[in-house]
């Protein structure tokens, strides 16, 4: 199966009014599996004309917004407006198409939509509110209406009274490291680390492109 592990970084929690800065995407081939230095993956700073938020979630990204207020040109990272989140995604997912071959091609000739499966913590509930509040990208892509989210695997009735953050579920899978980054890269790879293993079986590591 393919899926794509998106995680955005945003300046607050109501995506009414608060804006996305960061969008991070990671393709994942179940049957494949690649290292994170192989995985392809798609990650963007976002321009707004002005942004708006708490002021924890801007201090959270004091290092994003850095990036941001640099001359054109000048950051390492890609940033881009986000009125074209939308097609660069889509271009880039349909680049990815050509080896992967995960698309319908038929529905895409009628209405030029790329349809995905899409893995994250809390998305359906947060970041895909985030992207269906931001202009021209649902005419470029939608999301298959069935949501992966690791938080339900790692549930343990014993000790929970709540569906278990991402940092738990990082420790319930043996990962050393339980920090949250807070960066959409990053925190999409949590999410695939997680569910490998556990949603689905992880390859050995002479199996797994490297």
């Amino acid at each position: 199966m393919i899926y794509f592990s998106i995680d955005l970084e945003t300046t607050g929690i109501d995506w009414n009014e608060d804006s996305i800065v960061e969008f991070g995407a990671i393709l994942e081939d179940t049957n494949q599996q690649f290292s994170f230095e192989e995985i392809p993956k798609f990650n963007v700073l976002i321009k707004h004309p002005k942004y708006i938020g708490t002021p924890y979630a801007l201090s959270l990204h004091s290092e994003i917004f850095k990036e941001l207020a640099k001359p054109p040109g000048e950051s390492l990272e890609k940033i881009i407006s986000y009125k074209d989140l939308g097609t660069e995604f889509r271009s880039w997912a349909l680049q990815q198409n050509k080896q992967f071959n995960f698309l319908n091609t038929s529905e895409l000739m009628v209405n030029s939509k790329i349809s995905i499966n899409v893995a994250g913590k809390n998305f359906g509930t947060f970041d895909m509110r985030f992207l269906e509040n931001l202009e021209n990208f649902n005419d470029c892509v939608s999301f298959n209406k069935r949501i992966i989210d690791p938080s339900i695997l790692y549930f343990d009735e014993s000790l929970d009274s709540e569906l278990p953050n991402l940092s738990i579920c990082k420790q319930r899978a043996g990962i050393n490291d339980l920090n949250i980054a807070h960066r959409s890269i990053d925190d999409a790879w949590d999410v695939i680390q997680v569910l490998r293993g556990k949603m689905y079986v992880q390859l050995e590591r002479d199996d797994v492109a490297f």
